[in-house]
């Protein structure tokens, strides 16, 4: 429908000599944990923390890490371990990954910063984007009478807080058309463009499965009448993204990029400057300036980062 085109990573672990060099330890510590951990001792030790340690808040810091270097490659990475499951890898980094981000949940020594923490870790990308544009089609193969759509946003990338690298609409253009067909001419704007997915049912029922969700409340700016999510043109919002459904052939990886519900339930809109945070994941406040939620950003990113959550 509308999945992103990456070519193919042809190293696995994906190690490049551009690389800093704690990401390239960092991919080489994973791949060592996915060949070797015959027994998924990870796996079952991570699904059990609670609280907070060394170990925890060092994987932490590395998932951190290596998602916001190039949430692409690693994505296509653990992605690769799982196709590769039984032969090469024995323990899935995606089930590792998982159980991280709960504990994280769990563990955070600061109530108060538990929303914002996982939000940070959860997604691929988090970006202050424009929409400029929305696109729509039937979902396939079975379009749902509640949920018949699935919407492409496209947007203006105005300041990219997690993920630095991402394909733009143009690139995406030139991955999807055959070269013949290239123009003559095509370049970014001011600001790079991104698309993304998400669909009505990205607001959904808050006590689904019998359980509270994390974030109660949808947001008006994106609220349907019938509760469902639409984003608009001209928009302004800080979106939380992350890559699903992967598709390959002999060239290329397919993904979706869709709005992460799990992440401040996918999207915080901003209103003449002012982030509105209705379910005061970030903070105590419903509004807030950017500034100052990008400064708040920055403290829980240097939480991560450290390992230092006191």
């Amino acid at each position: 429908m509308y999945q992103l085109h990456y070519p193919i990573i042809k190293s696995i672990p994906p190690l490049n000599t551009a690389m800093p060099w704690d990401i390239l330890l960092a991919y080489i510590y994973t791949d060592s944990i996915a060949q070797f951990d015959n027994s998924e001792r990870t796996v079952s030790s991570t699904a059990r923390w609670a609280t907070m340690h060394d170990t925890l808040a060092g994987l932490i810091t590395y998932n951190y890490k290596m998602t916001d270097y190039n949430p692409i490659i690693f994505t296509q990475y653990l992605n690769e371990i799982s196709l590769n499951a039984r032969t090469r890898y024995r323990t899935s980094i995606i089930d590792v990954r998982d159980n991280i981000r709960a504990a994280l949940l769990k563990a955070a020594p600061k109530p108060a910063d538990r929303l914002g923490l996982y939000s940070l870790l959860y997604p691929d990308y988090i970006l202050r984007v424009r929409i400029t544009g929305i696109d729509s089609m039937l979902i396939k193969p079975h379009p749902s009478l509640i949920n018949p759509y699935k919407f492409r946003a496209t947007a203006d990338v105005i300041d990219t807080l997690k993920g630095m690298v991402f394909t733009t609409c143009a690139q995406q253009f030139l991955a999807r058309t055959p070269v013949n067909e290239w123009p003559n001419v095509m370049m970014d704007p001011k600001y790079p463009c991104i698309e993304f997915q998400y669909s009505h049912g990205n607001y959904f029922d808050p006590n689904m499965n019998g359980e509270p969700w994390l974030y109660p409340d949808r947001d008006p700016s994106f609220a349907q009448s019938d509760g469902g999510f639409q984003m608009q043109v001209g928009q302004e919002a800080i979106v939380f993204l992350s890559h699903y459904g992967q598709r390959y052939d002999s060239t290329k990886d397919y993904f979706d990029l869709n709005l992460e519900p799990q992440a401040s339930y996918n999207a915080l809109p901003i209103i003449n400057g002012q982030v509105r945070d209705i379910n005061h994941i970030w903070s105590g406040r419903t509004m807030i300036s950017y500034d100052d939620w990008k400064a708040r950003f920055y403290e829980l990113r240097e939480k991560i980062l450290t390992g230092k959550y006191n």
